[in-house]
């Protein structure tokens, strides 16, 4: 959801460098900040709740309990997504995408090796890896604001501004529409699965209906099977 509403940023900076605005990317990021962070606040209670949300599924308590805890450990990546995910578009809107490339490769290498001296020898199991997730993440994040205010895009950040707060509600409404079209084209093999699985219920159905139609007398037929010639005839008055 957040990659999505992050995703708003690409048609908006890139309108902003087409037009020579380059000052309006830095509010523009700034806003997609604010928009961002929101939506985390709205979905910490799903991290919270993890536990309770999946015994109401019907998950096992043990694998409840786990989950929850990992989920609540968690929570500072999910701060992480809103701040990362809109830098990626102001970089990618500047063809930055080198920077990016490395920072995430030494990162990647810190990650590895506290994934090892944290998991492996200290013996923390999942709490430790969600740490340690939240600490990578964080880096790349760190890393990448350091290198924006560090002076290397003085035309499109000049700093924060007052101006990220305005027009807000159109950002929103544009955010949302990129969610939603990001989220349907990375789930249409889960619909295609979902739609598939139904047609072949139905199949079911319809074919142990005409099973069932084959052994029955004529006047006890079911109706509405697709495989049996349309509808039964009527039963004949035998007076």
């Amino acid at each position: 959801m957040q990659l999505g509403m992050g995703s708003a940023l690409e048609t908006l900076c890139g309108q902003a460098v087409g037009a020579g605005q380059l000052q309006m990317l830095g509010v523009y990021m700034q806003r997609s900040w604010i928009i961002c962070l929101a939506t985390s606040i709205v979905l910490l209670p799903l991290y919270i709740f993890t536990s309770p949300i999946l015994r109401l599924l019907r998950q096992s308590a043990d694998i409840s309990a786990v989950s929850g805890r990992y989920a609540r450990w968690c929570v500072p990546q999910l701060f992480a997504y809103a701040v990362n995910f809109p830098m990626q578009k102001f970089y990618q809107a500047q063809s930055r995408v080198w920077v990016m490339t490395a920072i995430s490769g030494a990162v990647l290498a810190v990650h590895a090796l506290l994934n090892w001296l944290v998991v492996a020898r200290l013996g923390r199991g999942l709490v430790g890896a969600a740490v340690v997730g939240d600490v990578s993440w964080w880096l790349v994040n760190v890393a990448q604001f350091v290198y924006l205010v560090g002076g290397s895009f003085p035309g499109a950040w000049t700093g924060f501004s007052r101006k990220a707060f305005a027009s807000l509600g159109g950002f929103v409404r544009l955010s949302i529409a990129s969610a939603v079209m990001l989220w349907f084209v990375y789930t249409p093999s889960s619909f295609s699965f979902l739609i598939e699985f139904t047609n072949h219920c139905i199949r079911e159905y319809i074919l142990l209906i005409d099973i069932y139609n084959m052994a029955q007398p004529r006047d006890v037929v079911l109706y509405g099977s697709a495989y049996s010639g349309g509808m039964p005839e009527e039963p004949r008055d035998s007076s």
